[in-house]
């Protein structure tokens, strides 16, 4: 099979919107598609890779269920970390990766683009980026998230900007203090002082978190992916990134 035909298949293969006719033609090329995803488990502390931690990842494909074919077929894959921290999925990632490893809480989260800096531990093993930073000039009542309220960039006195939201890869954040530590799974500790006024990154080859300072010290930490975003009736699109306030921010 040529590499071009191999890699249209291998993106083809994840829409849902293919027709039924080419699902049987997918499944016998499929096998031409040559995916990995690879990475390093390391102690979000020390920096020092873990062994024999147990990876496992979900991803949804092209299947059968009942007999019919399907494009939601939940496949499973696991790997475990060698003595350098290494680890290699037979599959190109996934919706989800879960790491247990003893002696570190379970990281639940997902893989980075390119090769997988995956932490564990650290400072804050139970804190998530789970409040929305909403990147708009206001809040409107469709925001409305009682549980875990949401907050204006300005009110972190930061300004998100880049090609990611014009057909590229590039996020930019501007403000105090910012400084863009690559990586998934524990956040990590704050960078020592100083952060320069922005940081940007490729999200084509990178993900992890800006760490953000209010000009003293880090305040708070925004999660370094795609951009969500939804559509109010007659609006513009509203765009929003994952984010969290330090613990000893005050």
């Amino acid at each position: 099979m040529s590499q071009p035909l191999a890699r249209m298949i291998c993106v083809v293969r994840r829409s849902p919107f293919v027709g039924l006719s080419a699902i049987l033609l997918l499944a016998v090329l499929e096998a031409g598609c040559t995916r990995s995803a690879t990475g390093i488990v390391r102690d979000a502390n020390s920096g020092r890779p873990i062994a024999n931690a147990l990876l496992q990842t979900s991803n949804s494909v092209w299947g059968f269920r009942g007999g019919q074919p399907v494009w939601d077929n939940q496949s499973i894959a696991t790997a475990q970390s060698g003595a350098d921290g290494r680890f290699r999925f037979d599959v190109a990632g996934g919706t989800g990766l879960s790491v247990t490893a003893p002696g570190y809480p379970p990281v639940h989260t997902s893989f980075c683009p390119r090769e997988t800096p995956v932490l564990m531990g650290g400072p804050y093993p139970q804190l998530l980026t789970d409040r929305r930073l909403i990147i708009a000039g206001e809040l409107i009542a469709q925001d409305k998230d009682n549980l875990h309220p949401p907050a204006l960039a300005s009110e972190l006195g930061v300004r998100v900007s880049g090609s990611i939201f014009d057909k590229g890869s590039g996020l930019r954040v501007e403000g105090p203090g910012v400084r863009f530590v690559p990586g998934t799974g524990a956040i990590p500790a704050a960078p020592p002082l100083p952060y320069p006024r922005s940081a940007e990154a490729d999200l084509r080859r990178e993900c992890g978190w800006f760490f953000i300072t209010d000009g003293l010290r880090p305040v708070a930490v925004i999660e370094g992916r795609h951009p969500s975003g939804m559509q109010v009736p007659g609006g513009p699109w509203r765009w929003f990134l994952m984010y969290t306030r330090l613990p000893d921010s005050g």
